[in-house]
C-alpha cells in the first residue's frame, strides 16, 4: 500500500511498480521492511512508513483502522465466521494512524485514504487540528497501538 500511494502521488519514482517491498522476520521477532530502490526513494518510503506507525502527536491528519475481533466462545466464533461469509462483518475501531507528512493537504490525504481503504482497512480521514481531531488526540494520542519500537537505518550496498 505505501509504495502504490507514494507512486500515485509521484512522491517516488514511477518505475518502482515492478520492484517489491521485502519483509523479513528476524530471530528476535522484529520485522525488517525495505524497498529496493534509489536512496531518495528508499528514504521517502522508510520515513513515510515510520510516520504511519508513529504515535499521534502533532500531525495534521490521521486515518482510522478497523479490525475484526474473534470472540472467545466457540458458538459466537462460529456465528462470527458465518457472518463474515455473508458479508455481515462488524469491524471495530482499534486505533488511528497518523498520515505521513507528505499527505498534509486535504486532497493528498484523500488519495491516501483511497489506498488505505483498499489495502489496509476501511476508515475515514480525521483532521487533527479541528474539534473532532482534538478528541482523537485526547483518546488515542501518544500511543503506538502496535507495541513496536521504531528504528530507521540506511543500508549502503
Amino acid at each position: 500500500m505505501p509504495v502504490l500511494c507514494l507512486e500515485g502521488m509521484r512522491f517516488i519514482s514511477r518505475d518502482l511498480y515492478e520492484r517489491k517491498i521485502t519483509v523479513t522476520e528476524r530471530a528476535d521477532g522484529s520485522l525488517r521492511v525495505y524497498l529496493e530502490a534509489s536512496k531518495e526513494d528508499s528514504q521517502t518510503f522508510a520515513a513515510s512508513l515510520a510516520e504511519i506507525l508513529a504515535p499521534i502527536e502533532d500531525q495534521r491528519y490521521a486515518v482510522q483502522r478497523y479490525e475484526e475481533k474473534m470472540p472467545e466462545d466457540n458458538f459466537e466464533r462460529l456465528n462470527c465466521m458465518i457472518g463474515w461469509g455473508l458479508n455481515k462483518s462488524n469491524p471495530q475501531l482499534v486505533c488511528y494512524h497518523p498520515l505521513p507528512s507528505l499527505f498534509n493537504h486535504k486532497d493528498k490525504a484523500l488519495v491516501f485514504k483511497k489506498y488505505w481503504n483498499r489495502y489496509v482497512s476501511p476508515g475515514d480521514i480525521v483532521y487533527l487540528k479541528g474539534e473532532e481531531g482534538k478528541k482523537v488526540v485526547e483518546n488515542y494520542g501518544r500511543v503506538n497501538f502496535l507495541g513496536s519500537k521504531k528504528q530507521l537505518s540506511n543500508i549502503w550496498m
